[in-house]
C-alpha cells in the first residue's frame, strides 16, 4: 500500500487499512490508539506457534512523529520479553527495517516484521547480550510463562482501561485512567501531575500494595476495573 502522503492523515489511512486487513487475523491480534492519539498506537498479537513465545500475548507500542514516514517509528514492547533483538530493560526494538524506514514502508509491514522477529531472531546483532543462541529458548520460555501468559481469555481485556481512584489526605477522590500493561510508575506520574507530587502514596490492589517496578499485567486482573491510591499516612 504505497502512499506518498505524510503526517497524521497517512497514519490514519494506514491504521484503517490494518483494521480492515487480514494481518490481524493472521497474527491473532489487534491494534488501538492510546488516548485517541494516532501517533501512539498499541499492537498486540499471540506469540508465533512453535517458538518460546507460543501461547503468550504480547503488546508493543508504536510511537510516530508529525512528519511520519520521514522519521522512523519508535517500537517498544510493553510486555516484558526475553529476545536477542529486544532490549531487556526497556523493551526497545532496533532493526534495519526501522532504521531505514521510508515513505515506501508501512505500519502493516512493520507489524508483520515484528511478529516474524519472534520466530526468527538474529543472533548476529544482539540487543540483549544475555540471549545467546545456545540457551536463550529456556529463559525466553520462562519469561513467556511469567509475563505474557496471564490472561486465559485475552480477548476480553483488549485495551480495556483501568480506573484509578486517588484518595488524598482529606478524603477527596480524583480519577485517572491507565491502559492494560502500563507500568505502575508511569500511571503514578499521571497521578502526580493531577494532584501533586505525593511520593508517600500507597497504591492498593485487593489489599496488597503495588510497587513501581511492576506492570499491571503481572496481577490477576480478571475482575479488576478499579485500583485505589491512598496516602501512606492513612494506613491504606
Amino acid at each position: 500500500m504505497y502512499d506518498n502522503s505524510t503526517g497524521i492523515e497517512r497514519i490514519k489511512k494506514e491504521f484503517n487499512h490494518i483494521k480492515n486487513d487480514a494481518i490481524l487475523s493472521l497474527i491473532e491480534g489487534d491494534i488501538s490508539t492510546i488516548n485517541n492519539d494516532y501517533k501512539h498506537l498499541r499492537v498486540c498479537f499471540k506469540g508465533p506457534k512453535g517458538t518460546p513465545y507460543d501461547f503468550g500475548r504480547y503488546y508493543f507500542d508504536i510511537v510516530l512523529k508529525d512528519d511520519y514516514p520521514s522519521s522512523k517509528p519508535l517500537v517498544t514492547f510493553m510486555t516484558k520479553i526475553f529476545h536477542p533483538n529486544i532490549e531487556l530493560s526497556s523493551g526497545k526494538v532496533c532493526l534495519y527495517y526501522i532504521n531505514h524506514y521510508s515513505q515506501y514502508n508501512t505500519l502493516s509491514e512493520l507489524i508483520l516484521i515484528i511478529y516474524n522477529l519472534l520466530a526468527n531472531p538474529n543472533f548476529d546483532d544482539l540487543l540483549n547480550p544475555l540471549a545467546k543462541k545456545e540457551d536463550y529458548e529456556k529463559t525466553a520460555s520462562e519469561y513467556n510463562d511469567k509475563y505474557a501468559n496471564k490472561l486465559e481469555n485475552w480477548t476480553t481485556y483488549n485495551f480495556i482501561p483501568i480506573i484509578i481512584i486517588v484518595i488524598d489526605i482529606k478524603g477527596k477522590k480524583t480519577q485517572i485512567t491507565i491502559q492494560l500493561n502500563e507500568k505502575i510508575c508511569s500511571a503514578k506520574e499521571k497521578f502526580y501531575k493531577i494532584i501533586g507530587d505525593n511520593r508517600f502514596s500507597q497504591w492498593l490492589f485487593y489489599g496488597g500494595i503495588l510497587y513501581d517496578s511492576r506492570t499491571f499485567e503481572n496481577y490477576d486482573i480478571e475482575h479488576l476495573d478499579v485500583i485505589e491510591a491512598h496516602p501512606a499516612s492513612r494506613g491504606g
